[in-house]
């Protein structure tokens, strides 16, 4: 999916769509909607604009995968592989690191700024030298994660009963 020029393409209300290939999004505007985007090949950096309103974006690629630097509403990896943020990424409410892959935060801040428990992962998370960001103004959870700089702005956080947080 090449978005290119100054249209805006809006996904279908409450709907499954599906790319095999690549995401980039050029000049254009891609509205979420409240549907869901699985994505097969590599998100681009790019300076085109999304505007997730509810939708989950699923990057569910077998293999490696570039997700881009934009704000999600919902932000998932699946099906395996390593998923690398390409620059400084914002969840608004969920963010779940599935089974079987592996999230590659690199140098990048991670903003998540859903409230009770926005953070599921039950895949990994390479942390390298990123920076994440729980910065809901209500309760929240922060899981067992080894992290490289943790920031815990606004409400109550409940750190997890189990596990270390590194």
């Amino acid at each position: 999916l090449t978005i290119d020029g100054a249209g805006i393409l809006r996904l279908g209300f409450g709907l499954d769509h599906v790319i095999t290939g690549d995401w980039t999004n050029i000049n254009g505007t891609l509205r979420g909607n409240t549907s869901t985007l699985h994505i097969g090949g590599n998100g681009s950096a790019s300076p085109g604009d999304f505007r997730q309103n509810t939708s989950t974006i699923d990057f569910n690629g077998s293999g490696a995968q570039t997700i881009p630097a934009f704000t999600y509403y919902n932000l998932t990896t699946s099906t395996g592989g390593i998923k690398t943020l390409l620059g400084n990424t914002t969840v608004s409410n969920i963010f779940t690191i599935g089974t079987s892959t592996t999230l590659a935060a690199g140098a990048n801040t991670l903003d998540i700024s859903g409230d009770g428990t926005p953070l599921v992962v039950t895949g990994n998370f390479d942390k390298g030298t990123s920076t994440v960001n729980f910065s809901n103004a209500l309760s929240t959870n922060i899981p067992a994660l080894n992290y490289y700089n943790l920031d815990l702005v606004g409400g109550d956080r409940i750190l997890a009963n189990s596990g270390t947080i590194g």
